[in-house]
């Protein structure tokens, strides 16, 4: 039985893997369950998504699930922070929108170990995925993430293609948006 960090009582949805998050805050132990958070990876196209044209509704409804689910943070919603967001963020030729999203990379949260990262991201680049892709889903991976959210419809196809040889959830930002906000 998996109990939310907000309330002792039992969710109703199955427990995917039962542990206790470092990254958490507060969390006690029960006879026969473990409380934990949930942990999120959000790759750089999900950050950038509210600074893209609003015009067009698909990019309107994906800012909305992302600052939905950046709103949400707490100590029962934490958000990985990698070198690969830092790296891919750097190279932002807009300044302002670099600047923005680098004071979220900031906070000191779960940031994966670059060795393993990087030993997964070019067994994942032989699976399909580009590089930036393959480090990002190495990177979730490495933290045990309960899932990526991502706007890029590539990266998700790949992963379905891959199947069970990618070991962390990968969805689309909305998918998950209304997984966790509802």
């Amino acid at each position: 039985m998996r109990f939310s960090c907000t309330s002792a009582e039992p969710r109703k949805t199955p427990a995917r893997r039962p542990r206790v998050r470092a990254a958490c805050t507060g969390f006690v132990t029960r006879p026969n369950a473990i409380i934990v958070c949930m942990l999120l990876y959000l790759d750089m196209c999900c950050i950038k998504r509210p600074f893209d044209d609003q015009s067009q509704p698909r990019i309107r409804l994906e800012s909305e699930a992302v600052l939905g689910l950046l709103a949400a943070e707490s100590d029962s919603l934490r958000f990985v922070r990698s070198a690969a967001l830092w790296l891919e963020n750097e190279q932002n030729p807009l300044p302002t929108r670099a600047a923005r999203v680098r004071r979220w990379l900031e906070n000191p949260l779960p940031i994966p170990e670059a060795a393993a990262v990087l030993s997964r991201a070019s067994e994942l680049k032989q699976l399909g995925l580009k590089s930036f892709d393959a480090i990002h889903v190495a990177s979730a991976e490495a933290v045990s993430a309960d899932a990526l959210a991502t706007c890029d419809d590539r990266l998700i196809a790949a992963a379905r293609k891959a199947g069970p040889l990618i070991h962390v959830r990968i969805l689309g930002v909305v998918e998950l948006a209304a997984e966790v906000l509802s």
